[in-house]
């Protein structure tokens, strides 16, 4: 943090300096345009150096998926449940084969694993 708090003095003077030595130059004169141009440039780069999460954000679309993700498994772990439970109940009861949970348990695992599936699948590809 220290280092950062030094660049960011040292890029603060800089650019006070250079505005500065815009401000002062008799020969050429500064336009309201451009003295806006500047304080607008020094509020980005303190704003970026200060909350960095901001300027290193992640796009809309990651956040979006990452959030739709999140979702999706909040609501499918109740539903899984019952499926367990409720396919479970019938195999005990002798309504259907075994078969029919193993296959949903197997499909539980793949709804649920699916991201340490696709991590997987692209450390293969190295991607």
């Amino acid at each position: 943090m220290i280092s950062a708090a030094r660049t960011f003095t040292a890029v603060v003077e800089m650019y006070t300096a250079e505005f500065t030595r815009y401000l002062r130059c008799a020969d050429t004169p500064i336009s309201v345009s451009q003295t806006l141009w500047w304080l607008v440039s020094l509020l980005c780069l303190a704003l970026s150096l200060a909350l960095p999460d901001l300027a290193l954000g992640q796009s809309p679309f990651e956040e979006g998926a990452t959030n739709l993700v999140d979702e999706l498994t909040a609501i499918a772990v109740p539903i899984a449940v019952l499926a367990v439970m409720a396919l479970g109940i019938a195999a005990i009861v002798g309504l259907l084969s075994w078969s029919w949970p193993v296959f949903a348990l197997l499909g539980i695992g793949i709804v649920f694993g699916a991201s340490q599936i696709v991590d997987w699948i692209r450390g293969m590809f190295n991607v």
